[in-house]
C-alpha cells in the first residue's frame, strides 16, 4: 500500500523518517533518542534514504528511514509523550487525571520494548493504583470502572493481565485476573485495542480464572455466610434489642433466596447488605455492625485472592 504522511508528527525539516504500517512520521531523532536507549543505538546505525541522486547514491540531504514493528497508534502515544505538541496540557486543576487506556497500554508495551523507562513506570504506577493488591483501595475506587457490563472498561483487563506478564509488574495481576473473571464469554472475545489487534489471554492465564470463576463464588458465599452464622447479635448500640434478635434470625433464615448475592463471581464490591423484603426493620447500628463484620470476611477472601486464582503473588495484601 501507499505510505501516507502521518497528520500530527510530520516536520518538513525532520531528520528521520519513522514508518509504521503504511504511516510515516518524519521527526527529530535527537529527540527521541534522549528517552530511549534502543532508539539511540538504532538511530546510529546506517539507515537507506528515500532518495537517490543522479549516480545512484545516497542523498545526504534526504533523512533516513526507519522500518518500525509497532502500530501508528501506539507509535503516535510514544511520539505524544516524547515530543509534546503546543496544546499538551502539563499542569491540571482537577485532582486526578483520567489517562486513556490505549495510552496507558503503549506506553507499558512500548516504553518496556523500547527501554523508555519513565514512561513505563508511570504507566505502571498508575495500573498499580487501579489494579491494587490493597483491599480498602479496592473497595473505594468507583464501581463503574470495574462494571462487568462495561464491556470497554471491564475487558482491558485482558490487557493489564498480559502487561503484566511482559513487565514482570505481578502484584497488578490478581485484581486484572479477578476483573476477568467477571467477563465470562466475553474473555473469548478478548481486548480490542484502538490499532485493530485484540489481545487475548494466553492458556495459563485462562486456566486461572477458570479455576478463579469457581473458588471466587465459593469463596464469597462462605464470607458473607461467615457473617451471618450464627446469627448476628444486637450490637451494643442497638435501639431495640428485641425487635433487631427477631430480624436478624429471620434474615439469616432467608439468606437461600439470595443465592446469586451470596454466590457473586465480584465480592468486592462497595454494596454490602441488602435486607430481604418482609423483614421488620433492622436498626442502623446494627445494619453497621453487620456491614463491618462481612468487611472483614471479604477482607480474609481478598487476602487468599491469588490462591483462590491458583497462584503465588509474594507480598500480597500483606497490609489488608
Amino acid at each position: 500500500n501507499a505510505r501516507k504522511r502521518d497528520g500530527e508528527f510530520w516536520y518538513e525539516d525532520g531528520n528521520i523518517i519513522l514508518v509504521a504500517c503504511d504511516v510515516e512520521f518524519r521527526i527529530y531523532k535527537g529527540l527521541l533518542a534522549v528517552h530511549s536507549p534502543i532508539f539511540s543505538d538504532m538511530f546510529n546505525l546506517p539507515q537507506p534514504t528515500p532518495t537517490t541522486t543522479p549516480d545512484n547514491t545516497h542523498d545526504p540531504t534526504q533523512p533516513a528511514v526507519v522500518h518500525m514493528t509497532d502500530s501508528p497508534e501506539d507509535l503516535r502515544h510514544i511520539l505524544r509523550a516524547c515530543m509534546p505538541r503546543p496544546d499538551s496540557r502539563f499542569v491540571s486543576t482537577t485532582t486526578r487525571e483520567k489517562p486513556d487506556f490505549h495510552a496507558i497500554s503503549a506506553y507499558a508495551r512500548l516504553g518496556h520494548k523500547y527501554e523508555i523507562d519513565h514512561l513505563l513506570n508511570q504507566a505502571l504506577e498508575y495500573l498499580k493504583d487501579i489494579y491494587t493488591d490493597d483491599f480498602d483501595k479496592w473497595t473505594n475506587i468507583p464501581k463503574a470502572i470495574f462494571n462487568p457490563h462495561a464491556v470497554r472498561d471491564a475487558t482491558s483487563a485482558i490487557s493489564v493481565v498480559n502487561i503484566a506478564r511482559l513487565t514482570g509488574c505481578l502484584s497488578i495481576l490478581p485484581a486484572a485476573l479477578a476483573v476477568c473473571c467477571t467477563l465470562e464469554e466475553r474473555l473469548v472475545d478478548g481486548f480490542l485495542r484502538e490499532d485493530g489487534i485484540r489481545d487475548h489471554l494466553d492458556v495459563a492465564d485462562v486456566r486461572h480464572c477458570i479455576r478463579g470463576l469457581r473458588e471466587i463464588r465459593i469463596a464469597s458465599g462462605s464470607a458473607t455466610l461467615g457473617a451471618f452464622f450464627p446469627y448476628p447479635k444486637p450490637g451494643p448500640n442497638c435501639t431495640d434489642v428485641k425487635e433487631c434478635s427477631r430480624s436478624w434470625s429471620a434474615t439469616a433464615d432467608g439468606l437461600h433466596k439470595q443465592f446469586p448475592w451470596l454466590i457473586t463471581i465480584f465480592p468486592f464490591r462497595t454494596t454490602v447488605f441488602a435486607k430481604p423484603s418482609g423483614v421488620h426493620p433492622i436498626c442502623s447500628a446494627c445494619i453497621e455492625a453487620v456491614e463491618k463484620q462481612i468487611i472483614e470476611e471479604r477482607r480474609k477472601v481478598w487476602r487468599r485472592l491469588p490462591e483462590l486464582l491458583g497462584m503465588k503473588v509474594l507480598g500480597w495484601g500483606g497490609g489488608n
